[in-house]
């Protein structure tokens, strides 16, 4: 092995360098928390993290999940181990059993528990990097199409976001996975290899395998990064509009037992606006998402004349009385009381959107496979 003994005078470290500090502003000194599947992709990041931090002052540290789903499990914590005593970074393991709720499938199940554990280790201040990069935002970005999405997954992977008592970033998403291979051949490391991800039974492996070597050959091989771009733009439109909802959702919130919105002022705002506003609302008071048919239909109940009515999805529903729309109903919680997230006390911030965060590379249409990096949250 031989990280750059000049780091800066490395193009690849020295772009790294200035995305960390000019983009991310990761401040000097922080602790850096690398999730470390072993990987090529979290393989590279941890090793530009380990070469940038003498100069940087950073603290570098390695967290690996191990799953259990795979019986190279145990092969996979060695492989970590000796990477990590070679760049000289303390790698803490942390263990999930396997299990899963009624209606999620075992990979959502992991996926859920990674962002639990590891934020069971976030301090303070922390930051918790993972190694997504551009391939893996193309891939979610189409899979999220295909599911005809709206501005929350076509809006992909965030670069940044708080996370538990610090923040999460992602500052490979520029990156190609090509490049990143290219490091840790030239650097002289070894990575461990998924085998499911190149299962064909998975949407992510055929949208990578299938979809983007096609657009590649009719489009150019640029399609990744374009994508990527196009993301970010979407990012910072989703931002603005995250900002205006939790402004009109202040203005319309009706606290009680259940809360509501006020229904005159959801029925004077623009169609779109106001399903954005009522969709905000829904999911700050834990209900399932309603489908766009039925996010409309409740929107409409708001403006109508009849001071009474409801309308019910699986997993919630909106209720109308005298002049309140009530987020639940007796087909959902009746009048007990839910858990409600009053506007400001969730979103704000130039780093926090009020729209829910896609879950990454395991995020698939219904129906469709997943997959996800080894202990990586997605």
């Amino acid at each position: 092995m031989a990280l750059p003994r000049h780091p800066l005078r490395d193009r690849f470290l020295a772009r790294l360098d200035e995305h960390l500090r000019r983009d991310l502003q990761v401040p000097r000194g922080a602790r850096l928390r690398v999730a470390f599947s072993g990987g090529t992709d979290s393989t590279a990041l941890l090793a530009s993290l380990a070469a940038l931090a003498p100069i940087r002052g950073y603290t570098v540290e390695a967290a690996h999940i191990h799953h259990g789903l795979q019986s190279e499990a145990e092969e996979w914590v060695a492989a970590c181990r000796d990477t990590c005593d070679r760049l000289r970074v303390s790698l803490q393991v942390l263990y999930w059993r396997a299990g899963s709720v009624v209606g999620e499938s075992e990979e959502a199940a992991a996926r859920k528990a990674r962002y639990e554990l590891l934020e069971q280790v976030q301090g303070p201040g922390d930051w918790l990097l993972t190694a997504h990069q551009a391939d893996d935002q193309a891939e979610t970005v189409l899979l999220f199409l295909a599911r005809g999405a709206g501005l929350d997954g076509l809006s992909g992977i965030p670069a940044v976001r708080p996370f538990g008592a610090g923040t999460l970033a992602r500052p490979l998403l520029g990156t190609r996975r090509a490049t990143l291979a290219q490091v840790v051949a030239r650097w002289g490391l070894t990575a461990v290899s998924d085998p499911s991800n190149r299962d064909p039974a998975r949407a992510r492996v055929r949208a990578r395998y299938q979809v983007l070597p096609c657009l590649a050959e009719a489009m150019g091989d640029g399609v990744p990064e374009a994508v990527a771009r196009s993301a970010g733009h979407l990012q910072d439109a989703r931002e603005v509009v995250a900002a205006a909802v939790t402004g009109r959702l202040a203005d319309l919130w009706h606290p009680g037992d259940p809360p509501g919105l006020t229904a005159a002022g959801l029925a004077e705002l623009a169609p779109g606006e106001g399903r954005m506003v009522l969709r905000e609302a829904l999911r700050r008071s834990g209900q399932a998402p309603p489908s766009r048919d039925d996010l409309e239909r409740a929107r409409r109940l708001a403006g109508r004349q009849e001071p009474s009515g409801t309308v019910a999805w699986p997993g919630g529903a909106v209720r109308r009385r005298g002049e309140v729309l009530l987020l639940g109903s007796e087909a959902t919680q009746g009048d007990e009381g839910m858990a409600w997230n009053p506007p400001g006390g969730r979103a704000g911030g130039s780093r926090r959107a009020a729209h829910p965060e896609p879950e990454g590379p395991g995020e698939a249409p219904a129906g469709a496979g997943s997959r996800g990096k080894r202990g990586e949250p997605e």
